[in-house]
């Protein structure tokens, strides 16, 4: 890094402005960000332990590796290598991968606009106008979220952007809901008439006490100091008496039994070895709420991370007609020698695919080959095989990709990066490559890949290959490329700097303008992944379906993939017939539910409730298997008779999934059934969106 990484900045303007639409800060500041101001005392660093939110807007900080910030902030740039670096939310996420960030490109003086503040953690759009330059635009991947951990940088300089209750994570803080089980309510309503029993026995123990007192009390010798009190205050002074003598109609310590014999079944529970995964014990968080585990009527869980382990590892990877497996020699370390990989590599893959991975960190020396990390498994389980074919991603800046490939390396330069989005179901990257040619790289789900694939590929055996393994289970990508010319590359990079520089919309602008480089693509491979199955789970779906409870699962994955990953499971059995509802519009849809409603169930209208062993038992042995674009149909349209079809079906299967639509089948279930739910996803898409 050099003594001055800020020499071509003098001032940094954010404007005033009082419309909220535009900008979230209300006053006009003007940042000096000389490296004289930087070092002096008037920008204080943030500390790790600062529980405080309200921190000036108005001061440029430095923060170290390893410190927590306390405020959301965006990243300058430093003139040190490599400008990526990855951080770790706490609090943020279940999910343990841990998030690159990237720092915007050289930046001088002037404007910084945002959007106002939201309590969308993953959507940021802001821009820097800079001096003597078009904007610069800033999205989520510049953005630091309050809590969060620096890695893999010494230190950073960045600027708050909210502050206080404007932030993020502020924004989405709320109360924690308060769950209360059927056996708590049923004791609150319990003690309740108990303290209405009381009250009614004092009051009546009270007022007959005054009436006795009017008319034999009054005036009787043997009555003492009572002979001479009217029957109105014997009544007030009964009151307190009655309320004494039948205080122990009222349990006290029914409450503390209560909470003593939950404690015990916790206990119970993490001692029990038959409830333990490998030496992973259970843990009881909320004991309030052990008995609802025995009135759950559905389960949700989502796939990746739940049902499998989230551990990727390549198998196969079809190009043209050729499938090229997984590496038969398992054994080399990535200790090895970087020769001894290339001398095992001469079985040749398709060498492209070393360039389409676009989201990974590595980090090299000439005496071990590089560690990898990223956002996504399947691309570190991509680039780590590629390396075992010899194809090595020895470097990735923020600018420039440097692969070695079969002794030679070669420098490719990042043009432009078109982001995932679960819309789109796909991601590319614009490179500039050592031939001196622009090519735009696109990986993303057959579904879509398929139809942006020009007319010259054999589409027919892409497919035969991708149903090969779907039906192993296994995860798909395809990849594609196309060459593009400078000319055409220049004017669509204009308008694509547009749509990342406006604040408005710049999800749906990037993804249509992105949509005009992905026709007529050149088809290049095939990837499928596998993703295996957590310790005894089929065991514990199977024990779960035997209790009668109904299973969904809620994937991402292609059709055929998430049947074979439910026979796979058992949550299919080869006794049961799977429903594949599968329509292009709303009438389609209709059809099919009602078609299978009427061939599988007696009365469509009277879903069954489960009240006894022999009603379950009655149950059809029928499995639905729904893609999202019918779920959406299915759920905007026709709730009733997919859940009238759900309540006589012992398994559902929901493929093909935004985050969105899982939360929509659980809130659907929810709110339609009014049944005990468990929903179990990673934080990141169904439990998130609700």
């Amino acid at each position: 890094m050099s003594k001055d990484p800020f020499l071509s900045f003098s001032l940094l303007t954010i404007p005033s402005t009082n419309n909220s639409n535009t900008s979230p800060i209300s006053t006009s500041l003007s940042l000096p960000l000389s490296p004289s101001f930087l070092t002096s005392p008037q920008a204080p660093h943030l500390q790790a332990s600062s529980p405080s939110l309200s921190l000036s807007a108005s001061v440029l900080r430095e923060t170290s590796s390893r410190t927590s910030s306390a405020q959301t902030m965006i990243r300058l740039p430093i003139r040190c290598k490599p400008p990526i670096w990855s951080l770790t939310c706490i609090a943020l996420s279940l999910q343990e991968t841990l998030p690159l960030v990237t720092s915007f490109s050289c930046a001088k003086e002037r404007f910084f606009r945002a959007t106002s503040p939201s309590t969308a953690l993953h959507e940021f759009e802001a821009s820097i106008e800079l001096s003597g330059e078009g904007p610069v635009p800033l999205g989520p991947s510049s953005l630091l979220l309050r809590g969060i951990i620096l890695r893999n940088t010494e230190y950073i300089y960045g600027i708050a952007v909210y502050t206080g209750f404007d932030t993020k994570v502020a924004l989405n803080m709320r109360n924690p809901p308060s769950k209360m089980s059927s056996v708590e309510r049923k004791l609150n309503w319990v003690v309740l008439m108990l303290f209405i029993a009381l009250a009614t026995l004092v009051i009546t123990g009270a007022i007959v006490a005054g009436v006795l007192q009017d008319r034999d009390g009054a005036g009787q010798w043997y009555m003492g100091e009572n002979a001479l009190k009217s029957g109105g205050k014997v009544t007030s002074q009964s009151l307190g008496t009655f309320l004494i003598l039948f205080s122990t109609f009222i349990p006290v310590s029914l409450f503390v039994t209560f909470e003593f014999i939950r404690v015990l079944q916790a206990l119970f529970m993490s001692a029990d070895f038959r409830m333990r995964t490998g030496r992973q014990k259970v843990l009881a968080r909320a004991t309030n709420l052990n008995e609802m585990l025995g009135e759950v009527e559905h389960v949700l869980s989502d796939k990746t991370g739940t049902l499998t382990e989230n551990i990727m590892r390549y198998i196969a990877c079809s190009a043209g007609a050729h499938v090229v497996p997984e590496p038969k020699d398992e054994t080399q370390s990535d200790n090895s020698s970087t020769d001894s990989g290339r001398k095992k590599s001469k079985k040749r893959t398709n060498p492209a695919l070393g360039d389409k991975t676009a989201v990974l960190d590595g980090n090299s020396s000439e005496e071990a080959l590089p560690e990898y990390q990223g956002q996504s498994p399947d691309e570190v389980a991509l680039v780590t095989s590629a390396r075992e074919y010899g194809i090595t991603l020895m470097t990735r800046t923020l600018d420039t990709l440097v692969i070695d490939r079969f002794g030679t390396k070669e420098t490719y330069t990042t043009l432009a990066e078109l982001e995932f989005n679960s819309d789109c179901k796909r991601m590319g990257m614009i490179l500039w490559c050592p031939d001196g040619k622009i090519k735009t790289f696109t990986k993303g789900a057959d579904t879509i890949m398929l139809k942006l694939i020009n007319k010259d590929a054999n589409i027919e055996l892409i497919q035969n290959h991708i149903d090969e393994f779907a039906k192993e289970g296994l995860r798909i990508l395809v990849f594609a490329m196309k060459e593009l010319e400078e000319k055409d590359f220049q004017t669509w990079f204009e308008r694509f700097q547009e749509a990342q520089n406006s604040l408005e919309d710049r999800e749906g602008k990037n993804s249509k303008i992105s949509a005009e480089l992905e026709e007529g693509l050149m088809y290049v491979a095939t990837t499928a992944v596998e993703d295996k199955l957590q310790h005894k789970v089929p065991e514990t779906i199977k024990f779960l379906r035997e209790a009668g409870i109904k299973l969904w699962v809620l994937t991402g994955d292609k059709r055929e993939t998430a049947e074979n990953i439910g026979y796979s499971a058992n949550l299919l059995d080869r006794n049961m017939e799977v429903v594949h509802i599968a329509g292009s519009s709303s009438a389609e849809v209709q059809r099919q539910l009602n078609d299978t409603l009427d061939r599988h169930v007696l009365d469509a209208q009277t879903p069954q409730r489960r009240t006894s062993f022999s009603a379950i038992a009655d149950l059809p042995q029928v499995g639905v298997i729904i893609d999202g674009a019918s779920l959406h149909h299915a759920i905007e349209d026709h709730s009733d008779v997919f859940m009238a079809l759900s309540d006589h079906t012992k398994v559902a299967i929901c493929c093909r999934l935004t985050p969105l639509q899982k939360a929509l089948v659980v809130r659907l279930v929810r709110e339609k059934r009014k049944a005990m739910i468990l929903a179990i996803g990673d934080g990141e898409s169904m439990l998130d969106q609700e």
